[in-house]
């Protein structure tokens, strides 16, 4: 902020608070949209930005909207990283850590991985339907821990320790989001960097393996003779990517999930798909899965700082400012999106979206999430072909910043007959 006085902005955007984009942020961001290119939230404390080209040249622009600013929830939270910095120290950065995140090592080395991983837990669920079980939450029993494992054996780390990264990334979520700023979350979120650092540097000495050959693992490859940043360098990289890695694809998975299980009619049509053949089931898997990064991404918000005073619109933005880019907002202007608050997966321009953001912050693991999210609906569709949502017990996507549903219920005995009706071929 600069201090300087200000009029109050249009009227949803003078009233606009995060509690009221955390349940359903679309009318209200449709509302700001009509409002005007960038507006003036002051309960937030920022501009925001809605329509499409404009979230576009924001993101496309990093000398007059950048990352690197005092300011940055990320930057104070995991210091200076890819995310928070700009220009030759961000492409070190992100080139240094792009070898295991490639889409070659996505789809060869790490997808076989990921199905295997899914399989098993899908196995594991049913083993304990079969002991009892009342219920599978699918974020709990098998989102979360597809995004957690996966991102271990991504980066190098023991299985045995992912609780306890678990633990920190939920802190982070907490951290980062807190555009309020609350002291408290901003310490604790401080405080677990500073432990996962701590973590990590025994990683990093060799005091247990970290990862396998055939994988090349994140921290392999930073550690290795061929790594090129140093060792603070190293460890702030890793915090931010582990965090993205976890928060960012279970809620991805979550969000696919509960879109595809709450319309039996998509439901129905994507097993339908297979019908035509293995590849039309995956070709169908895949629009179920873009058109849920369009309709609902996980990251709401892209955050940028204006480096000197700039116009979006009619809007006079002053230098240190911040803008929010709302990534739901720019993903629903219909100005792009045909028919935009209707979820169609198979639109043609669906890739249009900005889910893993845009330029040189498009997101170094857009890969892997995709690789992760698609092994886990064409798995559960492939062994539970008549699974269904018990409505009652799930909750829809929530969030202001991630957004994610906390719940997604099934019941096991409709899992286990679903499974026995596949298995006999029917």
């Amino acid at each position: 902020m600069t201090g300087r006085s200000r009029a109050p902005g249009p009227a949803v955007a003078a009233s606009l608070r995060l509690e009221d984009l955390a349940v359903d942020p679309y009318p209200h961001l449709a509302e700001l949209r009509s409002e005007g290119a960038a507006v003036w939230a002051p309960n937030l404390g920022m501009w925001v930005v809605t329509g499409y080209d404009e979230t576009v040249a924001v993101l496309r622009d990093p000398e007059r909207f950048t990352n690197d600013s005092p300011k940055s929830l990320i930057q104070a939270t995991f210091g200076r990283q890819m995310l928070s910095v700009e220009g030759e120290e961000q492409k070190r950065y992100k080139q240094a850590c792009l070898a295991p995140f490639t889409g070659k090592a996505s789809r060869e080395i790490w997808q076989p991985r990921v199905d295997r991983l899914c399989a098993e837990l899908l196995e594991a669920r049913e083993r304990a339907a079969a002991g009892g079980a009342v219920e599978v939450d699918l974020m709990a029993d098998y989102a979360a821990p597809v995004a957690l494992e996966t991102m271990g054996i991504v980066v190098g780390l023991p299985s045995a320790d992912l609780p306890r990264v678990r633990a920190w990334y939920e802190v982070f979520a907490r951290s980062l989001a807190n555009f309020e700023g609350d002291a408290e979350l901003h310490r604790a979120g401080q405080e677990a960097a500073a432990a996962m650092r701590e973590y990590l540097a025994e990683k990093l000495d060799g005091q247990q393996p970290a990862g396998e050959a055939d994988g090349g693992s994140l921290i392999e490859v930073l550690s290795g003779p061929g790594g090129t940043l140093a060792r603070s360098e190293v460890l702030a990289n890793l915090l931010i990517v582990l965090f993205g890695g976890i928060e960012t694809t279970e809620s991805m998975i979550g969000n696919a999930l509960h879109y595809l299980l709450s319309e039996p009619d998509l439901l129905a049509a994507t097993l339908d798909s297979w019908n035509g053949g293995e590849a039309a089931f995956h070709a169908a898997v895949e629009d179920v899965m873009e058109e849920s990064l369009r309709y609902d991404p996980a990251v709401q918000t892209l955050t940028r700082h204006a480096t000197a005073p700039v116009r979006i619109g009619g809007a006079e933005i002053a230098a240190g400012e911040t803008v929010q880019c709302m990534v739901g907002g720019a993903n629903r202007d219909p100005a792009v999106f045909e028919d935009p608050e209707r979820f169609k997966p198979g639109r043609a321009n669906v890739r249009k979206h900005l889910a893993f953001g845009l330029g040189n912050h498009f997101c170094l693991g857009a890969q892997l999430a995709r690789a992760e999210t698609r092994s886990a609906l064409r798995t559960l569709l492939e062994r539970w072909p008549g699974v269904e949502l018990d409505r009652a017990s799930s909750l829809p996507p929530y969030g202001h910043e991630f957004r994610k549903p906390d719940r997604l219920v099934v019941k096991p005995s409709e899992l286990l007959e679903a499974r026995s009706w596949l298995l006999r071929g029917c």
